[in-house]
C-alpha cells in the first residue's frame, strides 16, 4: 500500500513591516529608543560588538500575518549600500540607519514574497547555512573600531519550507562500510580570526595569517578527498571569549551542509565560554535547526546538554542496526585546588544513561538478528577521560605531544565503556596528541587471570588554525581523524588527515574479524609476512628478548615521515625494536630508521618525538674510518651521544635483514666507537654490545 503524504498545514507567521539601527550612549540603556514596543523587536546582537562607548541594535517591527490589511506596508527586499535604482512597479526605496535601504508596498494578500526575517552575522567570511537565508555581501555602515568585525544583514522571505518529521537514517554503504570523519577544535571566531603558529611542510614557521579560513579550507580538503558518510564534531567548535557565536558556529558546519553530509557534535569546554557567548542549550538549539543535523540536546534528567547515540543501519530496506554511535557532554573548565586547569567530569546520571542505553540496544539487537551479525559501538566526546594519561596506557599509533589534561576526579565511566564493550572512544582537547592507545583490563570472570581489552582510546588531533597548534618546541601540523567500519570483514580502521601529506597518516586496524586487536601477529622468518616483503613507509616491529632474540610482529601502517628541506615527502621503513622484553619491567622500544642518508636534526628529532623514545638512525660510514656505519640518536628534546639498548636493537635488525656484513659490527657514537657481536646458541640469536670509552673530566660541586 502506497504511503500517504502529511498534510502539512498553512500557519501565519510574523511579516517585517520596517526595520530601523538604534544608536545609544553607553550611559543611556537601550530600552529607551523610541520605538513602540508592541511591534517594534529589538535583534540581541550588539553591533559593534561590545567595543565602542556607543551601542548599537537593530530594531524590526513584525505584525502578524492573520491581521494585515490591504493598506499595510511590508518590507519585500532589502539593501545596504549605495542607493538602488527603483523598481518599475513605481515603489521607491527608503532610506533607514547604516547604510540600509529597503523597499515596501502593500500588502496583495500574500506574504511568499515578503520578508518575514531578519538576522545579522558577523564577518567578511561569515556564511549562512540555513535554507533560503541571503546573506546581504555589504556590510552595515557603521563607525566601528578598525579590526571590528563587520555587521552583515541577513534576509529570509516568504514562509519557510516545513523539515521532513524524521531525519534521513545513517546506513552502511552497500559494500558493508561506512566512513566517519572527526572535525576536533576548529577553534573559530568571530571574524577571520588570526593563526600564530601555522609551518610549512618543512616545519618552518609562515607569517601570521588568518585563521578561519585556513580551517575552512582544510576542512573543504578533507571532506572532498574522504566523502564520508558522517561527520562527528568532538568539542571546542568555537573558541573562548568570542563576541557572536552564531556567526562563527555556522562558520564551521557550512562546508558539511554544502556537501549534504550529515553531522553530529559534542560540545568542548570552551564553545559556551565567555560573557557573551551563547549557552550550549541555544547553541544546540541553532544546530539542530540546520540541514543533515543529527544533533540533539538528550533526555533532560541527564547532566549536560548533547547526549544522544544514533544508529547505523544495513543497507535498505534493514532496519537492523549494525553499529551505535553514542556522543556526550564533556562539560568544562571547574575551579579546583587539586588542578589547574581542572575540568568537571562526567556524571553518574550520563554513565547510567549510557548503561541503560547500551544495554537495551544489545538487548534489542539480539532480538532481531537471527543471524547474530556484527555490531559495533563507537563513543565521542571532547575532553579526555583520565585514562588517556594513564601511566599503564599502550601508545600503538601516534604520538603525544602534550601531557593529558582531564578531570583530576575519575568517576569511572571508562569502566562502563569496557562493560559495554564499546570498541573504541574518540576524543579532542588537547591538540598535539593524535595517538591510539589501549589499557589492558582485568577480565570479568571469575578465576580468569588472562586480561581482556578496553575500548581504544584515540585523540583527534587539532584541526582548527585558531588554537594553539604547538607545545613547546614542538610544532603541529593541523590534522583530522578518519574512522571506516566495515561490517563485510567485521573490522574498524583509522587513519588520520594531515596538512601537505597527501597520503593517509598513521593507519591502524583496531578491530578485526568482530575482536579488539590487542597486538600484531607474530611471524616466523619463513612466513611470506615477514618484513622484508612490506613496502616501504610501514611501521616494523621486532620484539627482542634477553635470551631468546626472536621476531614478532609486522603492523601494516604508514608513519609520519618528516618533509625534506624542498618539501618533499621522505618515506623509509621505521623499525620498533622492543628490546629486552623478558626482563622485570617489560620491553624498551626502540624506533630504528637504517637508511636516513640525507634527513636533517629536525627530521629525525620529529620521529623521536612521533614515537616518543630513544630512536637510531643510521648512516654509512667513511671507508676510511675503520667503522662499518654511524650512528645518531635522538629523543623528543634532544640529541644524545649513546644509547645502549638502541644499539643492541639496530645490530639486531641489521642482522635479521641479513643488512649486517658481519657477526661483528663496528658503530661510530658521538661518545665514540662501539662493537656489537651476534652469537647464536642453541639456535637462539644472542647480541653483545661493548661500551665506548671514558673520559675523565672535572665537575663542579656546585649546582
Amino acid at each position: 500500500m502506497g504511503s500517504t503524504p502529511p498534510y502539512t498545514a498553512v500557519v501565519a507567521r510574523p511579516v517585517v513591516t520596517d526595520l530601523t539601527i538604534c544608536i545609544f550612549p553607553t550611559t543611556i540603556p537601550p530600552s529607551t529608543c523610541e520605538v513602540d514596543s508592541r511591534m517594534w523587536h529589538r535583534l540581541e546582537k550588539e553591533l559593534y560588538l561590545y567595543t565602542s562607548q556607543q551601542s548599537a541594535w537593530l530594531y524590526v517591527a513584525l505584525a502578524d500575518e492573520e491581521e494585515l490589511s490591504a493598506e499595510d506596508l511590508l518590507v519585500m527586499d532589502i539593501r545596504v549600500g549605495e542607493s538602488p535604482p527603483n523598481p518599475s512597479s513605481g515603489h521607491s526605496w527608503e532610506s533607514r540607519p547604516g547604510g540600509i535601504w529597503v523597499l515596501r508596498s502593500k500588502f496583495s494578500g500574500k506574504i511568499d514574497q515578503a520578508v518575514t526575517e531578519v538576522d545579522v552575522l558577523f564577518g567578511v567570511d561569515a556564511v549562512d547555512p540555513r535554507p533560503q537565508w541571503a546573506l546581504i555581501r555589504s556590510s552595515l555602515q557603521l563607525t566601528a573600531q578598525p579590526g571590528v568585525p563587520v555587521a552583515r544583514l541577513s534576509v529570509f522571505h516568504g514562509r519557510g519550507k516545513p523539515r521532513p518529521d524524521t531525519r534521513a537514517a545513517l546506513r552502511v554503504r552497500e559494500d558493508g562500510k561506512f566512513k566517519i570523519v572527526q572535525i576536533s577544535d576548529t577553534h573559530m571566531v568571530t571574524g577571520v580570526g588570526l593563526c600564530k603558529d601555522a609551518i610549512d611542510a618543512s616545519g618552518k614557521n609562515l607569517p601570521e595569517s588568518e585563521a578561519d579560513p585556513l580551517t575552512v579550507d582544510f576542512i573543504e580538503k578533507i571532506l572532498d578527498i574522504e566523502k564520508p558518510d558522517l561527520v562527528v564534531f568532538t568539542g571546542d567548535q568555537l573558541h573562548h571569549d568570542i563576541p557572536d557565536s552564531q556567526s562563527a558556529l555556522f562558520k564551521v558546519v557550512a562546508p558539511v551542509i554544502n556537501r549534504s553530509i550529515p553531522f553530529a557534535a559534542v560540545f568542548g569546554n570552551h564553545d559556551s565560554e565567555g560573557i557573551h557567548a551563547l549557552s550550549r542549550t541555544a547553541q544546540m538549539s541553532i544546530l539542530q535547526d540546520l540541514p543533515f543535523s543529527l544533533c540533539e540536546s538528550g533526555p533532560e534528567q541527564v547532566d549536560g546538554i548533547g547526549n544522544f547515540y544514533l544508529q547505523v543501519l544495513a543497507p535498505a530496506p534493514s532496519q537492523l542496526p549494525l553499529s551505535t554511535l553514542y556522543f556526550l557532554d564533556s562539560h568544562g573548565e571547574i575551579p579546583s585546588k587539586i588542578r589547574n586547569p581542572d575540568y568537571d567530569f562526567i556524571k553518574q546520571s550520563q554513565i547510567d544513561w549510557f548503561t541503560h542505553t547500551s544495554q537495551a540496544q544489545r538487548r534489542a539487537c539480539e532480538k532481531d538478528d537471527d543471524d547474530n551479525r556484527f555490531h559495533l559501538s563507537l563513543a565521542f566526546l571532547h575532553i579526555p577521560l583520565p585514562e588517556f594519561g594513564d601511566p599503564h596506557l599502550s601508545i600503538r599509533n601516534g604520538h603525544r605531544g602534550e601531557p593529558t589534561e582531564g578531570p583530576s576526579f575519575n568517576s569511572h565511566f571508562y569502566d562502563a565503556l569496557v562493560k559495554e564493550r564499546v570498541s573504541a572512544l574518540g576524543c579532542g582537547h588537547d591538540h598535539v596528541n593524535d595517538f591510539c592507545a589501549l589499557l589492558q583490563q582485568p577480565s570479568q570472570q571469575a578465576g580468569d587471570k588472562a586480561t581482556q581489552p578496553g575500548p581504544w582510546l584515540c585523540y583527534g588531533g587539532s584541526s582548527g588554525f585558531g588554537g594553539y597548534g604547538s607545545y613547546g618546541r614542538k610544532q603541529f601540523h593541523r590534522r583530522m581523524r578518519v574512522w571506516e567500519l566495515d561490517t563485510s570483514t567485521e573490522s574498524l580502521k583509522t587513519w588520520k588527515r594531515v596538512e601537505y601529506v597527501t597520503d593517509r597518516v598513521d593507519e591502524l586496524v583496531l578491530i578485526e574479524s568482530g575482536a579488539i586487536i590487542t597486538h600484531i601477529g607474530r611471524f616466523s622468518k619463513d612466513s611470506q609476512d615477514y618484513a622484508l616483503t612490506l613496502d616501504s613507509g610501514q611501521v616494523v616491529n621486532h620484539e627482542i628478548n634477553e635470551r631468546a632474540l626472536t621476531t614478532s610482529s609486522v603492523q601494516n601502517s604508514s608513519v609520519i615521515i618528516p618533509h625534506s628541506d624542498n618539501g618533499q615527502r621522505r618515506v623509509n621503513d621505521v623499525h620498533l625494536v622492543d628490546v629486552f622484553t623478558t626482563g622485570g619491567k617489560g620491553g624498551n622500544l626502540a624506533p630504528i630508521v637504517l637508511n636516513a642518508t640525507g634527513w636533517s636534526d629536525f627530521q629525525m628529532q620529529d620521529i623521536a618525538r612521533q614515537h616518543e623514545r630513544e630512536s637510531t638512525f643510521v648512516f654509512p660510514a667513511d671507508p676510511t674510518s675503520g667503522v662499518d656505519f654511524q650512528l645518531r640518536f635522538f629523543v623528543p628534546e634532544h640529541e644524545m651521544e649513546m644509547c645502549g639498548h638502541a644499539t643492541v636493537g639496530t645490530a639486531y635488525v641489521m642482522h635479521d635483514l641479513q643488512q649486517a656484513p658481519r657477526d661483528e659490527l663496528r658503530f661510530m657514537t658521538k661518545s665514540g666507537m662501539v662493537r656489537t657481536r651476534r652469537n647464536d646458541r642453541d639456535g637462539r640469536a644472542f647480541i653483545s654490545v661493548s661500551q665506548p670509552k671514558g673520559t675523565v673530566a672535572e665537575i663542579s660541586t656546585q649546582r
